[in-house]
């Protein structure tokens, strides 16, 4: 079978399930997201060695029992979630902000109110519904909006998932060559938004992260200390299917360092940090079965 014909047939087949999808109700899709994860964790068993790998390491102080448990309802949040987005196409901007109540602080409403004259820069990760979190953002709180994304390998699924997400007014940028295209999004004050939580190989920086040094990518800080623009971290945490609590928490840090690696490395610690602070609250709602640590640190970093 040709590439092409693959890619089409892949294609075919994930529409095929969204149609599904978008006719089931609710209630039946979270039945539907637990039957996916019962395959793919106990059967397929895709990556569940490396699932329970990363969680021994993050959660040494929990039993084997706790953390199968954890890798369980991880699969099933990401189940879940595929179905979410799936079903987004036949949301409205009124019904994703029924599904998600932002906790509004007064740090909160000054960012908000201060969007409008200052470019933003939004740090997640995956963990939560990220993609609901961003299309209620571009909808509702934020005039423009942009989101750095990689390119699936399946040009033609992800042209189809790009114009989903356009469909909410987010510009996307693809990752590769972004920083010129992102810098000039947060000079025109639009709200940026990043997932820098993967692997970021030998050209990231090592930060703790879960009870290891972990490679992180370096654009979100290298962005952030060029553009001097405000830096918050989000996260959108699912309180039941369909439901969430968003929020936006500034990172505060002293915009006066200039770019350079070591203050790349502090700006990438201070985020990650706040990222996992909302990950050992709800570690069910992180992807645990990425390759997190893949790159090994030097010998001299602790």
């Amino acid at each position: 079978m040709s590439k092409k014909v693959r890619y089409f047939a892949e294609y075919l087949g994930f529409r095929f399930i969204e149609t599904i999808v978008r006719v089931l109700p609710k209630p039946a899709l979270n039945s539907l997201a637990h039957s996916i994860a019962l395959l793919v964790f106990h059967v397929i068993k895709y990556r569940r060695d490396v699932a329970l790998d990363n969680l021994a390491c993050a959660f040494p102080e929990k039993s084997d029992t706790e953390r199968y448990a954890i890798a369980f309802n991880s699969y099933k949040h990401f189940a879940l979630l595929i179905i979410e987005f799936m079903k987004m196409s036949s949301f409205t901007p009124e019904d994703l902000d029924k599904m998600v109540k932002i906790e509004k602080t007064p740090e909160v409403n000054t960012i908000l109110k201060e969007s409008k004259e200052k470019g933003t820069i939004l740090v997640s990760g995956h963990f939560g519904n990220w993609e609901i979190a961003i299309a209620l953002l571009a909808t509702k709180y934020f005039e423009s909006v942009s989101a750095i994304q990689a390119r699936q390998r399946n040009y033609i699924v992800d042209k189809y998932i790009a114009d989903k997400r356009r469909r909410w007014g987010i510009d996307l940028i693809y990752s590769r060559g972004a920083v010129t295209n992102a810098l000039s999004a947060v000079g025109k004050n639009r709200l940026l938004g990043l997932l820098p939580d993967q692997d970021g190989g030998k050209r990231g920086v090592f930060v703790p992260f879960l009870g290891r040094m972990a490679s992180t990518p370096v654009g979100a800080a290298t962005l952030h200390l060029r553009s001097k623009s405000t830096l918050i971290f989000g996260c959108c945490l699912r309180t039941a299917p369909f439901q969430f609590k968003g929020y936006l928490v500034p990172l505060n840090i002293d915009s006066d360092l200039p770019l350079n690696r070591e203050n790349a490395q502090i700006v990438t610690t201070r985020f990650t940090a706040e990222l996992e602070k909302y990950i050992r609250q709800h570690p069910e709602q992180y992807l645990w079965m990425h390759r997190r640590w893949k790159t090994k640190p030097p010998e001299n970093v602790e």
